[in-house]
């Protein structure tokens, strides 16, 4: 099916599957601990390194930034499989305000 303009020009197949698996647990002074991957599959990949697995573990907090809650985070992140020129590591800093809901 082509969804980017007409079938008739020449371009390459794009077939991937993306699965997105996790564990987290909240404790009662809402700190997070979540463990998760984000792992692609190339089905059209040329090289034999269709795979793409990133394992993260985090660790957030929510808070409160002046009248306004907020989440803060951390996550490291593990690459078990990736193509030769991926990275192998990753780190990733986050921060997320939770705005109040108007009725």
């Amino acid at each position: 099916m082509s969804f980017a303009g007409s079938s008739d020009v020449e371009r390459a197949d794009v077939r991937r599957t993306f699965l997105q698996p996790f564990l987290s647990h909240t404790t009662p002074r809402a700190i997070s601990y979540a463990i998760n991957s984000e792992a692609t599959y190339d089905h059209e990949a040329l090289d034999g390194d269709e795979w793409t697995v990133p394992i993260h573990v985090s660790v957030s907090k929510v808070t409160q930034f002046g009248p306004f809650p907020f989440s803060v985070s951390v996550a490291y992140g593990y690459f078990a499989d990736a193509p030769a020129i991926g990275p192998e590591r990753k780190l990733r800093a986050q921060f997320t305000f939770i705005l109040p809901r108007y009725r």
